[in-house]
């Protein structure tokens, strides 16, 4: 089984210097797990890096209505049925 990959990272310590004397040793095991499985990080500039920058700038905020679901699973028959057999 083929289990390589090329990582693309704007984190360029771990494109230059997989060895570097600042990293910790969590920093260096990391690495050494992922050069197991690859060893072409490639490094791409944060500008450059369209979907990272695309999921750190997600405008949609999730709202919960929970009005509307009170409403939806009052009118569900499945849930009131099983409500009917948690909640006698």
């Amino acid at each position: 089984m083929n289990s390589s990959f090329a990582p693309i990272t704007s984190h360029l310590r771990l494109h230059f210097d997989k060895r570097n004397e600042k990293s910790s040793p969590k920093q260096l095991w990391q690495l050494q797990y992922i050069s197991e499985f690859s060893t072409n990080i490639q490094h791409i500039l944060g500008k450059d890096n369209v979907v990272a920058d695309a999921l750190s700038r997600i405008e949609a905020v999730a709202t919960i209505d929970y009005d509307t679901i009170a409403e939806k699973q009052s009118h569900d028959e499945e849930l009131q049925q099983l409500m009917q057999i948690i909640l006698p």
